[in-house]
């Protein structure tokens, strides 16, 4: 786990499958992107979403395609939607785990954070309290 500040990934992901979105389909993604800010892969958390269209031929012949979108709230506005594949390819996406809504809301409830659970640990980054402890005493230190 870096040492940077978590960001909000995994609650802003968390709450809009748990609570925003009607449990169609959304899922809710654990995993690591590649980020070129930091020039390394990154633990993130995204949601992907079913999209279903119809499409016709103009025979009157029509044909139910689903599409899968991702949606990604740490990313600019106008980003935070786009085709799963494009997602993916872009950011160098790396699912580990995949949670359904009830999942999701379980999972936060059993743990009381957002996540991630799958790494372990009191906070879900896999680190015990007294290195956690230790890691906020070294980041109140002036330097």
């Amino acid at each position: 786990m870096p040492d940077e500040a978590l960001g909000t990934c995994y609650e802003d992901a968390g709450r809009l499958v748990a609570f925003a979105v009607p449990d169609e389909g959304a899922i809710l993604v654990h995993g690591t992107i590649f980020t070129k800010k930091l020039d390394r892969r990154i633990d993130h958390a995204w949601v992907v979403l079913p999209a279903g269209i119809t499409v016709e031929d103009g025979t009157g012949d029509s044909e139910h395609l689903t599409i899968e979108a991702v949606v990604d709230l740490s990313l600019p506005l106008k980003h935070r939607m786009m085709p799963k594949a494009l997602y993916y390819a872009v950011a160098e996406a790396e699912e580990q785990v995949r949670y359904r809504q009830r999942e999701t809301a379980e999972k936060m409830m059993a743990h009381l954070h957002w996540g991630p659970w799958h790494l372990g640990g009191v906070d879900g980054t896999g680190r015990t309290l007294h290195e956690i402890r230790q890691h906020l005493k070294q980041r109140r230190r002036p330097r």
